[in-house]
C-alpha cells in the first residue's frame, strides 16, 4: 500500500502488541540465557526447560519468541509450538498445539492425553526432531490444575524417548512453587526473571519503535519522554508506554498535525485506563482493557454466568458467597462446581473475594465471604 507522504503515522505495526522486534533492547542478559538453555534442541539434544517471569511489559515473550526465531531460522531439528494458555487453557488443547506444530493435526477434544503425547511423540521421533513449547500467561493453567502439562512434556524424554523443551511464562514470580512437587522435580530446568524497564530504557524502547513507525523527524523528544515516564508509573511496562505512543500519534494526526508534540502525549496519558489513582491495597491484575478482554473471551460458559451475576447493579459492592452459589444453582450449577468456578476466577484476577462474619451460632459462622468485582 502507497505511503502518504503527509501521514504522520507511516506504519503502524511496530507500535501493535503482536510487534516482533528484529532488536530486542536492553534484554542482552535475558536473551543470552534463554539461548544458552535452548541450543541443545538444535543438536537434537534435551533443551533445559526455562520459567520465566516478571511484571507485564518487562519484555518476557518477545524474548522468548525472538530466542526461538532464530532457533528455527538455525536449525531444521527443532519444532516449535507456542500456546498462550489463555485460549489453550486445558492440557489437551497444549498438547494439539503441539501436534500442530509436529505436523499432526490433533483433536481439542476426544482422545486421552496419553494417547494424544504418543502420538506427538512418534511422529518427533520420526522426523529426528526436537520440540520446544511454549507457555504463555501460563498462570492460566492453574485455576483447573491443567498445569499438569508440565509433567507430560517434562517426562516425554523418559516415558517416550522424544525430547521436548518448556518455556513457562508468567507475570508471577511464586507459581512455579505452587506446583505439585511431582510436576516442580520433573519440570528443573532454569529460573529467568525479568525486571521492570528503567524509564531511560522505555524512551529507548519508544524511540526505536518512532523511528520504524512514524514520519522521520516527526516527534518531539518530549512526547517519547511522558510515554516512557507514563510506562514507567505502569510498573516498568513497556507495553503500556508502546500504546501510549500509538494512542498520541493518532491524537496527533486527528488534529491534522505533521509532528507528535508533547501537549499529544499528555492527552493520551490523561485517556489510559491505568493511569486512572488506584487504591495502594489493591494493585490491578490488568493493566489495559485488551488484557481484561482476552481474560473474559476464554471465560467459561458458567464463569461467564457468575460474572453476570456481580455486575448486576444491586451487586456492585459484592454478594455474599452463599446467594452467589443460590443463583448459580437455578443455573444447574451445583454449588461444588461453582466453588471450583469462583476460585479460578478469583486466581485470574477478574473477582475479589473477603471474609465477613456469618451468623453467630450458626452452622459455618465465620466462613462466608463476600465477593465482588476486581
Amino acid at each position: 500500500m502507497p505511503v502518504n507522504e503527509k501521514q504522520l503515522i507511516r506504519d503502524e505495526r511496530p507500535l501493535l502488541p503482536d510487534y516482533a522486534p528484529e532488536n530486542v533492547l536492553h534484554r542482552e542478559s535475558e536473551l543470552r540465557e534463554l539461548a544458552e538453555a535452548l541450543k541443545p534442541a538444535a543438536e537434537g539434544r534435551k533443551p533445559q526447560n526455562v520459567f520465566a517471569f516478571g511484571p507485564p511489559g518487562t519484555g518476557k515473550t518477545t524474548c522468548a519468541k525472538h530466542v526461538l526465531k532464530e532457533l528455527i531460522d538455525s536449525s531444521d531439528r527443532v519444532c516449535v509450538a507456542i500456546a498462550n494458555c489463555w485460549q489453550n487453557n486445558s492440557r489437551q488443547a497444549i498438547l494439539s498445539r503441539l501436534g500442530e506444530a509436529a505436523g499432526m493435526p490433533l483433536p481439542r477434544r476426544g482422545v486421552a492425553t496419553d494417547e494424544v503425547i504418543k502420538r506427538v511423540a512418534e511422529m518427533l521421533k520420526a522426523d529426528k526432531k526436537t520440540a520446544i513449547v511454549l507457555l504463555d500467561e501460563f498462570d492460566a493453567l492453574f485455576p483447573r490444575g491443567e498445569e499438569k502439562v508440565l509433567y507430560d512434556l517434562s517426562r516425554a524424554n523418559e516415558q517416550y524417548g522424544v525430547n521436548i523443551g518448556v518455556i513457562a511464562i508468567t507475570n508471577d514470580a511464586g507459581l512455579l512453587a505452587r506446583a505439585d512437587g511431582r510436576i516442580r522435580s520433573s519440570f528443573g530446568g532454569r529460573q529467568l526473571e525479568f525486571k521492570q524497564y528503567s524509564p531511560v530504557e522505555l524512551k529507548d524502547i519508544l524511540r526505536e519503535r518512532a523511528k520504524k513507525a512514524l514520519a522521520p523527524g516527526a516527534y518531539e523528544d518530549e512526547a517519547l519522554a511522558l510515554c516512557a515516564a507514563h510506562g514507567a508509573k505502569a510498573g516498568g511496562d513497556a507495553r503500556v508506554a508502546i500504546e501510549s505512543l500509538l494512542a498520541a500519534a493518532r491524537i496527533a494526526e486527528r488534529r491534522g498535525a505533521q509532528k507528535l508534540e508533547e501537549s499529544d502525549a499528555a492527552v493520551a496519558v490523561k485517556q489510559s485506563a491505568v493511569s486512572k489513582p488506584v487504591s495502594p491495597s489493591f494493585e490491578p491484575v490488568f493493566k489495559t482493557a485488551a488484557q481484561l478482554h482476552k481474560a473474559r473471551e476464554s471465560l467459561s460458559e458458567a464463569e461467564k454466568r457468575a460474572m453476570e451475576i456481580l455486575e448486576k447493579p444491586e451487586n456492585a459492592n459484592g454478594i455474599t458467597s452463599g446467594d452467589l452459589y443460590a443463583e448459580l444453582e437455578r443455573s444447574g450449577i451445583k454449588e461444588r462446581t461453582a466453588r471450583n468456578y469462583i476460585e479460578s476466577l478469583e486466581k485470574r484476577g477478574l473477582i475479589k473475594t473477603e471474609a465477613v462474619q456469618g451468623t453467630p451460632g450458626a452452622l459455618g459462622a465465620g466462613r462466608t465471604r463476600r465477593i465482588r468485582l476486581a
